[in-house]
């Protein structure tokens, strides 16, 4: 079980701070959310907040782009040495073209699938990537409703993917459905306000709890 905090969650003004704070509770990585306000719409976290992230961590960071021509981004991000790039279907001009700079700048590429995405739209490329993000809630805002259909979806791309491609999802994860997810196949959780942010509970504290939740 690999754990992964959603920084758009976090507190923005305290952010170092926080950044250190998760890092010491235990989470495997950072989560961070660059929205364009056009592929979605909201903006969430800039070139300074990636930075500041970088700065104060040595956990790996899983950038998830969601934004139109993510190609540009990931040029300018690459200073700050991600360990995952993820891409949504519906913004590649290339696939291809993404999968190849991931890879030769040693980040490995993940493929998002939407809750109102196709599979038979991206059977094809699902072999290109090493990982794959299933969203749970619609794209780009925080406080969503779990979707429950989505779990057919989960099911289904286990099936046609290979046994070393690592399922990750994100959205309205609390633990239970982290332990439901578990159980299917999920490697990767994105941890957000349902079970991570949550008022007057520690990092320390929740983190435990799911690492240790039967």
């Amino acid at each position: 079980m690999y754990l992964t905090a959603s920084m758009m969650c976090a507190d923005i003004s305290q952010l170092k701070e926080q950044t250190i704070s998760l890092d010491n509770a235990g989470v495997d990585g950072f989560h961070i959310d660059v929205m364009d306000g056009e592929f979605v719409d909201n903006l969430s976290l800039g070139k300074e907040d990636v930075q500041a992230i970088s700065e104060n961590t040595k956990l790996p960071l899983d950038i998830h782009l969601m934004v139109n021509h993510p190609l540009i981004y990931m040029k300018y991000l690459s200073v700050y040495l991600p360990s995952i790039y993820f891409f949504h279907f519906e913004s590649l001009d290339d696939p291809l073209e993404c999968v190849s700079y991931a890879k030769k700048q040693h980040v490995r590429p993940g493929l998002v699938i939407n809750p109102e995405t196709s599979l038979e739209d991206v059977r094809a490329l699902l072999p290109k990537f090493d990982l794959i993000l299933i969203m749970t809630v619609h794209p780009g805002f925080s406080g969503q409703n779990f979707i429950n259909s989505t779990i057919q979806k989960i099911r289904e791309v286990k099936k046609i993917t290979s046994q070393r491609t690592q399922i990750f999802v994100d959205g309205a994860l609390s633990i239970e459905k982290i332990y439901e997810l578990s159980n299917i196949g999920v490697y990767g959780f994105v941890l957000g306000s349902s079970c991570l942010f949550i008022k007057n509970k520690s990092f320390e504290e929740r983190i435990s709890k799911i690492r240790s939740w039967r």
